[in-house]
């Protein structure tokens, strides 16, 4: 790598190297995200081995103060933290060597299938124009689930996860890119025998 890059990898690491094993499982982690999270997202994702003995809110904060996270304020919303990419990339080289990445992948992407679903019924409703915005905050994310259960072939995941969003891709415009997705999914084989379920599932995302 050129010398200034060299140089600012050096610097994260030492940043790096400063922080408590529980701070450093964080760290990694929460370079997942795409475009940064709420909090209620990065307890959800980093927590989920279990392994995390410190509070996540008092991590982030540490973090914050190394410089290696940077909070991006919301009117009338939550908070978000953010990773500036170059970050992100020294994170998800950590989190490869760790071998947590397929566990964090998996939790990132049920998270985001978790916020696709109960988002999914609020988009007929009054608070509408909240949802979309929420989603689309979160495209990024939602984008990245997507193409990790692709990857992963996991179907199931992809079928929920794609037919959830079919409304919000039309509503906001993204014609295009939704049916990309849709078909990506309906691609994804399920085994010789679907059961009902998964043909629900199939049908709804045709229907997207």
């Amino acid at each position: 790598l050129p010398a200034r890059q060299q140089t600012l990898r050096n610097t994260i690491q030492w940043s790096y190297d400063l922080l408590t094993p529980d701070e450093q499982r964080l760290f990694r982690r929460l370079a997942v995200f795409v475009g940064g999270c709420r909090l209620s997202a990065a307890e959800a994702v980093c927590t989920v081995q279990g392994d995390v003995t410190m509070s996540v809110l008092d991590g982030l904060a540490s973090l914050l103060d190394h410089s290696l996270l940077h909070q991006v304020e919301q009117a009338g919303e939550e908070p978000r933290f953010v990773m500036l990419e170059t970050i992100r990339e020294y994170g998800l080289e950590c989190l490869e060597v760790s071998g947590e990445t397929v566990r964090s992948r998996d939790a990132h992407a049920d998270c985001y299938l978790a916020l696709a679903e109960d988002a999914e019924p609020q988009l007929v409703g009054a608070e509408q124009g909240q949802w979309l915005q929420r989603l689309e905050q979160e495209h990024e994310n939602l984008r990245a689930a997507l193409g990790w259960s692709m990857q992963r072939k996991e179907a199931v995941t992809a079928l929920r996860l794609a037919g959830a969003l079919s409304r919000f891709w039309f509503i906001q415009g993204h014609f295009r890119e939704g049916r990309t997705w849709l078909e990506q999914a309906l691609a994804l084989p399920a085994g010789e025998k679907e059961p009902v379920s998964v043909r629900r599932l199939r049908a709804k995302a045709l229907n997207g």
